[in-house]
């Protein structure tokens, strides 16, 4: 039966008794049926009509689907569980130590056979390189409170794929910024992608193309940028605000358009920091190539032919996005060699004029002196 036959069969057995008790006095079937109302968490209410015994009703069910979405144990939620439980135990404890003790205290049989030995390991390693990262307990919480039940990380087994990343803070605020911006799909967080199984991944998990974008991006800024002649100022600013993905949002703004972050937004470091058409250039490769998705069609390709981050850079689109920005360098070059050309005319040409008027104010005074007297 489903829960309302089971109410409405027991709504019926009350009345029965009732019926039964106030006909005969025979109060046997009430007092049969005393345990499973103590036992259950209900409330009698008086309604006046069959339409508000209706409205009542779906409204009661509606209210325990409700407490169910708030209350309801996540995967974030069980790996703060464990995080607490070893914190307070204060001395280190093996995977299987600590999963006896969280099972002995708990009260449900169904939670202890699902807390498995390697599932508290796995909630133990999340705890320790996720939320114990002040900012990815953050992330974690917005995805949390943002999306409830369609949270994409809402399994242990998924939270443990960005644990262990190479770089899990980078790599995790990158994958939820960019879901934000529905730049990518809830898809590439399922298990089969995040473990590198799903269709066309060839055992290249999406935490690897995140990884892969960011050693791309690294590898220009190490190998690329410091060759490339934009203003210093302009290099110095855009290492700095592409250290963390927040950090880069705030200079250069959010993708998702409900973001209510848009107006902390701060534009005017363009201008401090020198911020000619080739650095804009650079601004927007760096863009592109880590913060967006536009060249991650590509980037799937690179990473699952095994290519080198060196190689990419030689390879379109990024080849030209570089040659882009070197064009833009020479005509920068080429306008401050012409101002300067333009800036020395002026310098002679009044030079000339200084020049001439000062000949012009001799002859006039050799005008004025008498004959004989030199």
């Amino acid at each position: 039966m489903s829960a309302p036959d089971e109410l409405h069969s027991l709504t019926l057995s009350i009345g029965k008794a009732l019926r039964k008790f106030t006909s005969k006095g025979d109060d046997k079937e009430l007092v049969e049926l005393l345990p499973v109302l103590f036992s259950l968490p209900c409330e009698f209410a008086k309604s006046d009509n069959s339409t508000q015994r209706w409205v009542m009703s779906s409204q009661a069910r509606g209210d325990i689907t409700d407490d169910y979405e708030l209350n309801h144990t996540t995967a974030l939620d069980r790996v703060l569980d464990v995080g607490g439980l070893s914190d307070s135990i204060g001395k280190t404890l093996s995977d299987s130590q600590l999963a006896d003790v969280y099972k002995a205290n708990l009260s449900k049989g169904k939670n202890k056979e699902e807390l498995t030995t390697n599932l508290i390991g796995i909630c133990a390693t999340c705890a320790n390189k996720l939320v114990n990262d002040p900012v990815v307990l953050q992330s974690l919480v917005h995805l949390q409170n943002e999306y409830g039940r369609k949270n994409p990380l809402d399994s242990v087994a998924k939270l443990v794929e960005f644990a262990t990343c190479k770089a899990p803070r980078f790599i995790l605020t990158l994958a939820i910024d960019l879901f934000d911006a529905k730049l990518v799909p809830k898809e590439a967080f399922s298990l089969r992608s995040l473990q590198g199984k799903a269709d066309g991944q060839a055992g290249k998990s999406f935490c690897d193309k995140l990884t892969f974008k960011q050693e791309l991006l690294d590898n220009f800024m190490n190998a690329i940028l410091d060759d490339l002649d934009i203003p210093s100022k302009a290099k110095k600013e855009l290492r700095q605000i592409s250290m963390t993905v927040d950090g880069w949002r705030r200079r250069s703004g959010w993708k998702r358009n409900n973001c209510n972050q848009k107006s902390q937004v701060d534009y005017k470091w363009k201008s401090h920091a020198e911020f000619t058409q080739s650095a804009e250039l650079t601004w927007q490769l760096m863009d592109k190539v880590l913060f967006d998705t536009v060249h991650d069609g590509k980037v799937q390709v690179w990473l699952t032919n095994r290519k080198q981050v060196q190689e990419c850079w030689k390879a379109s689109p990024l080849v030209e996005m570089v040659r882009n920005i070197e064009d833009a360098i020479d005509e920068e070059k080429d306008r401050a060699k012409e101002k300067k050309e333009d800036a020395n005319k002026d310098d002679e040409g009044k030079k000339k004029r200084v020049t001439g008027q000062k000949i012009a104010f001799q002859t006039s005074q050799l005008h004025k002196c008498p004959l004989g007297l030199n």
